[in-house]
């Protein structure tokens, strides 16, 4: 089922171009004397909770576009008896919707931290400005395309530059810098901003807008294809010359001599679920048809995968080129 953000461009490339698509892995060019390629890992296994459906943007490339925007959430009890039932599981990443908006978020990190689990708070930043200060084991991250911008869905940094500085000393910030056909160009200046104005933020993820119901079809509106995200990536490593680190979402293509690497939980380490007690099993399969109806009070299954079940290939479509900055 099509999300409705992501308008097609003409013809859908067909299922035989796509299996050969997702085959297609590109070579990152590393240069040593400038970058050195950290080992990613570890992984663990996590939890995806999209604890509420509120959210205050309208983004237009929202990957959850078809849920959010309804009252609907998460109660802090239907949490608890999933963190309970799953000891196992060592990372949780609050989602949304905007996560900030529901009424119980400080009692469900509060557990959370007293669970002794890894937190990662997905945020539009918003509503920072009020956020404690004193959660354990916690992460936020933060999505931009724009540096300025009168647009709100183009989650412009600098209208949250405030928010991120005041919070820059306290908790581990990732700044993520999404790629679309608009700010393709922008990636550079961007990377800028970022090592400009916070001192205490040293590294930039870099990844690619995609429709995750479809994921290896290029023809949409507004997308950049994976052939040309591969080519910006490699320019700007040859060509940045500022001090931050570099994480690079490989997106299935890209890969190094360190990517892909066999490692515990690396692969299908991400279970998604949703209100309306609704489950998946990949974080890419966010489609309304492709979620089954969950029970909060059984724990849940992780396979030892070696392969990626979605794409056959020998690693997560999440996982991450991790590089170095050599001073």
């Amino acid at each position: 089922m099509e999300c409705a953000v992501f308008k097609k461009k003409g013809v859908d490339i067909t299922e035989e171009e796509k299996k050969l698509l997702s085959k297609k892995e590109v070579l990152l060019n590393i240069d040593q004397k400038s970058w050195k390629e950290k080992i990613y890992g570890p992984y663990f296994k996590t939890i995806l909770l999209f604890i509420t459906n509120k959210c205050n943007l309208n983004c237009t490339f929202c990957f959850d576009k078809a849920n959010v925007h309804t009252a609907n959430e998460m109660s802090f009890e239907y949490i608890k008896d999933i963190v309970d039932n799953n000891p196992q599981v060592d990372k949780y990443d609050i989602m949304g919707g905007e996560p900030l908006l529901h009424k119980d978020l400080d009692k469900i990190l509060v557990y959370l931290a007293k669970k002794n689990k890894k937190i990662g708070l997905y945020t539009n930043g918003s509503f920072l400005s009020n956020f404690k200060k004193d959660y354990k084991n916690l992460k936020l991250n933060m999505a931009f395309h724009s540096i300025e911008s009168s647009d709100d869905s183009l989650k412009p940094i600098a209208r949250l530059a405030n928010n991120i500085k005041k919070f820059q000393n306290v908790y581990p910030i990732k700044i993520v810098f999404l790629i679309t056909e608009k700010n393709k160009t922008k990636l550079f200046k961007f990377a800028e901003y970022v090592e400009n104005n916070f001192d205490n933020i040293p590294k930039l993820t870099i990844g690619l807008v995609r429709n995750e119901e479809d994921y290896y079809n290029d023809n949409y509106e507004g997308i950049v294809s994976f052939a040309e995200y591969t080519k910006i990536i490699q320019n700007f490593i040859n060509q940045y010359e500022g001090k931050l680190d570099i994480d690079i979402f490989a997106e299935g293509m890209l890969y190094t001599k360190n990517l892909p690497r066999s490692q515990k939980n690396q692969i299908n380490r991400f279970k998604s679920i949703f209100v309306k007690n609704e489950y998946t099993s990949c974080l890419y399969d966010i489609g309304p048809d492709k979620k089954i109806k969950f029970n909060p009070k059984k724990p849940i299954k992780y396979s030892n995968c070696e392969l990626c079940p979605k794409t056959n290939k020998d690693r997560c479509l999440t996982d991450k080129i991790k590089l170095q900055r050599i001073q």
